[in-house]
């Protein structure tokens, strides 16, 4: 009787067993079973059954945007599929190294630090991106206000300091600048500050002084210089019969009455301003003349 040459090979019988196929089948000659070809790593064997010896075929390379779902086996080629159908990570995680037959691997989104605002958002496939909130720039006269772990702040108008205000700590990019009242400023005794406000905070120089012939009109404060005049210019305010005494190196003096009292035969004559006057001798009559 006739069989098929491809009926499966067994023992006794002209049956195929698994991984084997029939050989030299022809005729009345019912062939043998032969091991089916090792391909070796990175190939694999194909259409090896019934008559066919198969052959090696090189595995399946994944792309880079793919990864392996089943491996290259002996008689099996590599299944890959696209990362983009990959499951996604756990919340607060992304996928990192998906790609070229890897999978990749979950990891933890990065945290912005203190210093630190978001640039972009952490995602099942990328990370968040961070920069530094002392990169960012403000307009001039301007800070940057809650800048740092994550958000980017604002930029807000700098404090300006008044006519009578002096700069503590300078304006920052992060920092408004501090200022005080120049009243709080102290100079040592005999010192006024001058040049304080709008930030500055001035220095202290020497109070001016009230020379010989000068009286001090007004007094050197923490902030204002003394005022000085002459002597003359305050005497003349005194009423007629009157000279001003004491006046000179700061103080004002007063008004006194002209002295009328003079020796017998003498009189007071150029009394007034800081003039006490003197007394002169009285003139007397010629022959021939009578007072």
């Amino acid at each position: 009787a006739c069989r098929a040459c491809d009926a499966d090979c067994g023992p006794g019988e002209y049956q195929q067993i698994p991984g084997r196929y029939r050989m030299g089948c022809e005729e009345t000659n019912a062939g043998s079973c032969a091991a089916c070809a090792d391909c070796g790593e990175g190939h694999f064997l194909s259409g090896c059954e019934a008559l066919e010896p198969g052959g090696c075929n090189a595995c399946r390379v994944c792309a880079a945007e793919e990864y392996e779902t089943a491996q290259c086996g002996p008689s099996e080629d590599r299944k890959c599929n696209s990362c983009a159908g990959i499951a996604v990570c756990p919340e607060s995680t992304f996928r990192v190294g998906c790609g070229g037959g890897s999978e990749g691997t979950c990891e933890a989104c990065t945290m912005p630090g203190v210093s630190d605002y978001q640039v972009s958002a952490c995602t099942t496939a990328a990370n968040a991106v961070h920069g530094a909130c002392g990169a960012l720039t403000c307009p001039e006269e301007h800070f940057r206000r809650g800048c740092g772990d994550g958000a980017m702040g604002e930029c807000v108008a700098a404090s300006k300091p008044g006519a009578d205000d002096y700069q503590t700590s300078a304006l920052t990019l992060s920092e408004d600048r501090e200022v005080a009242k120049c009243a709080e400023l102290r100079c040592a005794a005999g010192k006024w500050r001058r040049g304080c406000g709008f930030g500055a905070e001035g220095e202290c120089v020497a109070c001016t002084l009230a020379g010989p012939a000068q009286y001090e009109a007004s007094a050197c404060g923490t902030d204002l210089d003394a005022t000085v005049a002459s002597c003359a210019v305050l005497a003349a305010t005194c009423p007629a019969g009157e000279y001003r005494t004491g006046c000179g190196t700061g103080q004002a003096g007063s008004c006194v009455e002209c002295s009328d009292t003079c020796p017998e035969g003498s009189f007071r004559e150029g009394c007034g301003g800081v003039d006490p006057g003197k007394c002169t001798a009285c003139q007397a009559c010629a022959a021939g003349e009578y007072i």
